[in-house]
C-alpha cells in the first residue's frame, strides 16, 4: 500500500474511531458524514470546514400560533435556543484542543478554519455532529450572461423592462414601494451611486448611519468595510434594477421608493458556505457595523440571492436550506436565480434555486420569450420533484447602475431576481396585510403573472410549467385588485392563508370572491398531481367562504407529510397558496 493510501486509511480510521467513550455516547448516536474532499485535503494539509450539527430548529413549532409581526423574533429566539442547548459541549471540546471556530445560529453550525486530521477526527466523533463539509472559497455562479455599455439613447427614459412589467402604472397610484425594504445579499453596493443613494436605509437625507443597514462578511483582504462598497458591480446592478431612480429622469428601478440594505458575502465573484451563512444570519437580524445584537424588527421584506452555490464551493444539496427556511419562516421572501444553465431542461440544480422555500426567478427578453441561458426545471430534489422556476421576469438587456456612477446593460437571471424583489416591494406597499407572509405575496404574483405555456420540458399547455413557472410578473395586475378595493370595488378573488399552517390533522382555507360565479378549489402535490378536490365548479355568491382539508386524497387515503399547493379558480382568475401538512 502506498504512503498516500496508508495516510488516508489512518485518517479514515481516526475519523470513524470512537474518540468519545462509549459510555458517554447516546445509544442512537451516529458518526458524522465527512465530505470526501475534506479527507483528501487533510492527508497532507489543512482545510476550512463547516460543521453541521444533527439537531436543527423546528421552525414550524417555533412559528405555530405566532402573529406574523412577531415571527422574526420568534424564529431568531428559537434558533439561538437550539444553539445554546446543543453547541456548548462541542465548543468546549474544540476550546480544550485549541481549535479555532466561528459559531452560527441561522442554522446550527460552526465554521472551523484550517482543520487538520486531528480536528476532523475530533469533530466527526462528537455525538452532536451530523456532517462535516468543505468550506471552500471558490467562484460562485453569479456573473451576468452578457454585459455592454449603456447606449446614450437609453438615458433619461424608463427602460423597456421596467415598463413591460407595469411598474409605471403602479407608480401613478402613488405606490413606489415606499413601505418596503429590500435586502441585497451579494457583492455589496456602491451606496454613493446617484440612482440608489437616496434609497439606502442608512441615509436619512442628511446624515449616514450604516448600523443595521450594511454588513461586510468579507474579513481581511480588503474586507470589513464600515460603509457599503462594491468592488465587483453585481450588487450595485441588482440594487439599481430593484430601486434605482436618480431623481433626474433615470428611472431604472421597479420600486424607486423602497429602501435597500446590503451584505457583502461575495468578493471577486468568490464566496464560501460560511460567508453565505453569515450573510443570511445578518439579513434575519441586521446588526450594527462591527458586531452587536441583531434586531429582527429591522429585517427586510425580501432578500435577493442572485447567485447559486454549486458543490465546487462546498454547497451540498441541503447546506443552505436551513438558512433559507429560517428567513422564510421569519416572513422574508427569498428570491433566487434560476441560473444560467439553459436552454436544457432539468438545469435548475443548485442551492438555493432548487429549494421549495426559495422563490425562483427565470429570465425573459423583450418579446416575453424565455432567455436561452435561463435555467429550466423540473428540479429533482430531496423535497421531491418541483416545478421550477416559480416565476419569470425580464433578464435580457437590462439597463442598471454600476459602481462609480455609471450605467451598463447586463443580461442574466440575476437581473430577473432584481425585478421580482422590486415587485415584492410594490405588492407589500399596496397590500400591507400581505407583509410578512411569503406564501401570500408569492401567490399574488403567481396569480397575476402573464401566463406563458411551453411544452419544452414536458408540461404541455400547463401553467405553471418548468420553463416560465406561473408566467412573467405583472406588477400592475398584482396591485390592481388592491387599488380597486381602495376605491370601493371588491377584489375578483382572494385566497387567504390557511389556518392553522402547518397543520395536523385539518386546516381551513378561507377565500373571497368579488362577484357571483363558479368556484373551483383543489389541492396539488409539488409535482402538480391533483390530490384533493375541495370545491368543484360550484356557484358561489360574492363574499367570503371557507373549505377544510383533512389531509386525505380524493379516495379518503391519508397523504404524506409535506408541502402542498392550494389552487383557487373563479372565472378566468386563479390564485395559489402553500400548505404544510405534519404527521
Amino acid at each position: 500500500m502506498s504512503p498516500s493510501a496508508l495516510a488516508r486509511l489512518a485518517i479514515v480510521l481516526a475519523v470513524t474511531a470512537i474518540l468519545v467513550p462509549a459510555s458517554a455516547r447516546p445509544a442512537d448516536a451516529r458518526r458524522a458524514t465527512v465530505d470526501p474532499r475534506v479527507l483528501d485535503a487533510v492527508e497532507a494539509a489543512t482545510i476550512d470546514v463547516v460543521v453541521l450539527l444533527a439537531e436543527q430548529t423546528d421552525l414550524d413549532k417555533a412559528t405555530l400560533g405566532v402573529d406574523r409581526d412577531d415571527r422574526g423574533h420568534a424564529v431568531a429566539a428559537a434558533l439561538r435556543a437550539t444553539v445554546a442547548r446543543t453547541q456548548p459541549g462541542l465548543r468546549a471540546a474544540l476550546d480544550a484542543a485549541g481549535i479555532a471556530y466561528r459559531p452560527f445560529w441561522i442554522l446550527n453550525a460552526l465554521a472551523v478554519p484550517d482543520a487538520d486530521a486531528a480536528a476532523v477526527a475530533l469533530l466527526a466523533a462528537h455525538p452532536a455532529v451530523a456532517r462535516i463539509e468543505a468550506d471552500l472559497f471558490m467562484p460562485l455562479e453569479s456573473a451576468p450572461a452578457g454585459q455592454r455599455p449603456a447606449p446614450a439613447e437609453t438615458a433619461r427614459t424608463v427602460p423597456w423592462n421596467v415598463a413591460q412589467i407595469g411598474a409605471p402604472v403602479v407608480w401613478a397610484t402613488g405606490n413606489t414601494g415606499q413601505d418596503a425594504v429590500i435586502g441585497i445579499l451579494d457583492t455589496g453596493c456602491d451606496w454613493t451611486h446617484p440612482a440608489i443613494h437616496d434609497q439606502y436605509r442608512g441615509w436619512d437625507g442628511a446624515v449616514a448611519n450604516h448600523d443595521y443597514s450594511w454588513h461586510d462578511a468579507i474579513h481581511g483582504g480588503g474586507g470589513d468595510s464600515p460603509v457599503p462598497v462594491d468592488a465587483d458591480g453585481h450588487g450595485t446592478h441588482i440594487a439599481g434594477t430593484a430601486v434605482g431612480d436618480d431623481g433626474a429622469g433615470m428611472q431604472i428601478g421597479v420600486a424607486p421608493g423602497a429602501r435597500w440594505i446590503a451584505c457583502r458575502s461575495i468578493i471577486g465573484g468568490w464566496s464560501s458556505p460560511s460567508l453565505l451563512f453569515e450573510g443570511f444570519e445578518w439579513m434575519l437580524a441586521p446588526a450594527p457595523v462591527g458586531g452587536g445584537e441583531g434586531d429582527p424588527d429591522r429585517a427586510p421584506d425580501v432578500v435577493t440571492t442572485a447567485w447559486y452555490c454549486p458543490p465546487s464551493v462546498g454547497c451540498a444539496w441541503g447546506t443552505l436550506l436551513p438558512a433559507v427556511a429560517a428567513l422564510r419562516a421569519a416572513g422574508i421572501v427569498v428570491v433566487a436565480t434560476a441560473g444560467g444553465g439553459g436552454p436544457g431542461c432539468g438545469t435548475i440544480v443548485y442551492p438555493p434555486e432548487v429549494y421549495d422555500e426559495s422563490y425562483t426567478a427565470g429570465s425573459t427578453g423583450p418579446g416575453d420569450l424565455i432567455a436561452s441561458f435561463s435555467g429550466r426545471g423540473p428540479a429533482v430534489t430531496e423535497q421531491g420533484v418541483l416545478i421550477k422556476p416559480d416565476i419569470t421576469a425580464p433578464g435580457v438587456d437590462v439597463l442598471s447602475s454600476i459602481p462609480g456612477g455609471g450605467y451598463s446593460v447586463w443580461s442574466g437571471s440575476a437581473m430577473a431576481v432584481a425585478h421580482v424583489a422590486g415587485a415584492v416591494a410594490l405588492v407589500v406597499t399596496a397590500d400591507p396585510v400581505l407583509g410578512g407572509d411569503p406564501g401570500a405575496i408569492e401567490a399574488r404574483l403567481d396569480a397575476t403573472a402573464v401566463p406563458r405555456a411551453s411544452n419544452q420540458c414536458g408540461d404541455g399547455d400547463a401553467v405553471p410549467n418548468n420553463v416560465y413557472g406561473h408566467g412573467r410578473i405583472d406588477v400592475a395586475a398584482a396591485c390592481a385588485d388592491v387599488t380597486a378595493a381602495s376605491a370601493g370595488a371588491p377584489p375578483a378573488v382572494r385566497l387567504y392563508p390557511c389556518a392553522p399552517n402547518p397543520f395536523n390533522p385539518r386546516t381551513t382555507l378561507a377565500y373571497e370572491v368579488g362577484r357571483a360565479g363558479p368556484v373551483d378549489l383543489r389541492i396539488y402535490d409539488p409535482s402538480g398531481r391533483l390530490v384533493r378536490t375541495l370545491v368543484s365548479d360550484a356557484i358561489h355568491p360574492a363574499g367570503r367562504h371557507e373549505a377544510s382539508w383533512d389531509g386525505c386524497d380524493d379516495g379518503g387515503r391519508a397523504v404524506a407529510a409535506g408541502v402542498y399547493l392550494s389552487r383557487l379558480s373563479c372565472g378566468a382568475t386563479t390564485v395559489t397558496g402553500r400548505l404544510a401538512l405534519l404527521r
